[in-house]
């Protein structure tokens, strides 16, 4: 006699691969197989993956599938100054202030802050952490959380 399984479970996966990768999975009872992915921005390209897996290993019960990421965040990957050009334009509006009379020591933290607020002075290059996130990280993770659903399923199923 085969055990029973529970269609009632929940379950978090994460990657080795890229441990700010987690899926997370729940599951209701249902009597066909409905599978349910909420994916962010950028990883939809995944998801017949992702329902591939689950079908080979699941064959009833609706289940949600969360994908999450632990750092939301950009990375940075690099600044850029351009201290010739910055250096420059400071130059000649000290110049300039100089001309019209004005003290130019008491304006140049003014000014420096405002030339630095143009991207032709100093700008950030950035890689969404999403980028840095794999399809086989993302299906890494998804095998965890799987795994530990269907335990956690058997295990309701035998206290049934």
């Amino acid at each position: 006699m085969s055990s029973i399984s529970s269609m009632t479970g929940y379950a978090q996966g994460a990657s080795k691969l890229s441990p700010d990768a987690v899926i997370e999975l729940k599951s209701v009872n249902s009597r066909f197989l409905d599978i349910n992915c909420k994916m962010p921005n950028g990883f939809e390209k995944y998801e017949a993956a992702i329902q591939k897996s689950i079908r080979s290993k699941l064959s009833r019960g609706r289940v949600e599938v969360l994908f999450k990421r632990e750092v939301d965040k950009p990375t940075s990957a690099g600044v850029n100054f351009n201290s010739s050009l910055f250096n420059s334009s400071l130059d000649l509006v000290v110049s300039q202030l100089s001309l019209k009379g004005l003290e130019p020591k008491e304006q140049v933290k003014l000014v420096a802050s405002v030339l630095l607020e143009r991207k032709e002075f100093l700008s950030f290059e950035q890689t969404d952490s999403i980028s840095l996130i794999s399809e086989q990280a993302v299906l890494e993770a998804l095998e965890n959380a799987l795994v530990s659903l269907i335990a956690m399923r058997k295990t309701e199923g035998a206290n049934l």
